[in-house]
């Protein structure tokens, strides 16, 4: 073997132990693609960077691009048409080459709320790059990771682990961007390149995973501003209850939670307590528990000898077989329990799945005014929260969001000084405010 390539061979080794092989990274990317498709979002999101190209880097950062769809951009006047959009024209006149203004082509369809992010004397008015970035960090700075810092053209948060680019679109090529259309790709991309990724066994199981989850997002948003009637409300539920069933595929646990939570909103109680019951059965010691990102998996021998008989199975089967994972409800839901609304008022909340099956149950019994049974499951809650104290995987904001339905449940059945020394104790610990209990206290001494 020559010199040159050993050489080759050493480095083509060195780089897929650092970054992994051609098959890992294709499927990293993939993951990137369909997070994006499902992203719960009014700004359609872009994976970018090393690791929406699949390259895992130590000390990388997550980059991701948003299109503002306020805004439709235009390479000449002539091409405006009539919208909902603002059009903004690309003005190059005295600019560096690659570089544009963006000037408004009337201020007539600029909105209240946008027009502070626009400058210029007279006829003329342009976009400012500087006030659009400081706008969109005012909005996000809520958010979670909260964005404080513009980095470049970017909003970042305070540890720089998150990078995100606002990006304005342009429904057509312009014409400096006219010769890559045409130029030689004799090597990347290839034609095919979507069709191998997707020929990939494992990449079919990360697409099915990742659209079961994203179909766990749907329904969480408001379909409609405004009041609805009767068929579109049922058109709603149709619709919900088929991305619900979709996202079943996720693990043996959380999709089905979903879906109980689902018929909660309409009051089906006798259809939620036989779901939690299947739910509950899952939740036994041979069924593996995934927690949240950077916390400990336990893996016994029983999970062990689970596994190694069903080696011939898919990824996606063994996951959605002998898995449970928490629930995530994003900003506003629309189909979380009234009860738990305040929780998901600025960031996307996870809820331990026991916890919240409980609480479920409680919601269920409550309604069908059976205290005893009401009282169990409030007992059900508390011994989730002993086992989450004392567990190797407990999780602290888990912690704080059974102790939150703890202290509701107490509340409901008119236990009002013992849920309020609840929501004491979690206020006091909360320091970062992910929970609603600081707002339940202010309401509790309202009454």
């Amino acid at each position: 073997m020559s010199a040159d390539r050993a050489e080759s061979l050493r480095f083509y080794n060195y780089l897929r132990n650092k970054i992994g092989t051609e098959k890992i990274v294709k499927a990293r990317r993939l993951a990137f693609i369909i997070n994006d498709a499902g992203a719960q979002s009014d700004f359609p999101q872009i994976g970018s960077g090393s690791r929406g190209e699949g390259l895992d880097l130590k000390g990388s950062d997550i980059d991701l691009m948003y299109i503002d769809s306020n805004f439709i951009v235009h390479e000449s006047e002539k091409d405006v048409v009539k919208g909902r959009k603002v059009p903004l024209v690309m003005d190059t006149l005295d600019t560096q080459p690659c570089f544009t203004r963006l000037r408004v082509f009337t201020e007539k369809a600029i909105p209240k709320s946008l027009k502070r992010i626009v400058q210029g004397n007279g006829l003329q008015k342009f976009l400012s790059n500087d006030i659009y970035k400081r706008h969109q960090l005012n909005l996000l700075s809520a958010n979670s990771p909260p964005l404080i810092n513009i980095h470049g053209p970017c909003l970042s948060d305070d540890k720089e682990d998150f990078d995100f680019a606002f990006c304005l679109k342009c429904d057509k090529w312009i014409s400096h961007a006219q010769p890559w259309i045409n130029r030689s790709r004799t090597t990347w991309p290839s034609s095919k390149l979507t069709s191998k990724i997707l020929a990939t066994s494992l990449s079919k199981d990360i697409f099915i995973l990742i659209m079961s989850l994203a179909h766990q997002i749907r329904p969480q948003t408001k379909y409609f501003p405004y009041k609805p009637n009767n068929k579109k409300l049922y058109f709603k539920y149709r619709c919900d209850l088929g991305h619900l069933l979709v996202g079943v595929n996720s693990d043996a646990v959380s999709g089905w939670l979903m879906i109980a939570t689902l018929f909660n909103t309409y009051k089906r109680h006798g259809i939620v307590l036989r779901i939690l019951n299947y739910v509950l059965s899952k939740c036994n010691e041979e069924h593996i528990y995934i927690p949240p990102k950077r916390s400990l998996v336990i893996f016994n021998q029983t999970h062990q000898s689970l596994l190694d008989s069903m080696k011939q199975e898919k990824m996606i089967t063994i996951l959605k077989a002998v898995t449970r994972s928490d629930l995530h409800f994003y900003l506003r839901s629309s189909i979380i329990p009234t009860e738990l609304q305040l929780d998901v008022i600025k960031y996307v909340t996870p809820f331990p799945h026991l916890s919240y099956a409980y609480f479920l149950k409680f919601l269920c019994f409550f309604h069908l005014n059976d205290l005893p049974k009401c009282k169990d499951s409030i007992n059900q809650i508390r011994l989730e929260i002993y086992r989450t104290v004392n567990s190797d995987n407990g999780v602290f904001l888990h912690l704080l969001k059974s102790l939150v339905c703890y202290g509701v449940a107490y509340q409901m059945i008119g236990e009002l000084d013992f849920s309020r020394y609840v929501f004491q104790m979690v206020a006091k610990i909360d320091r970062e405010h992910k929970t609603s209990a600081l707002l339940r206290l202010s309401h509790l001494s309202a009454l």
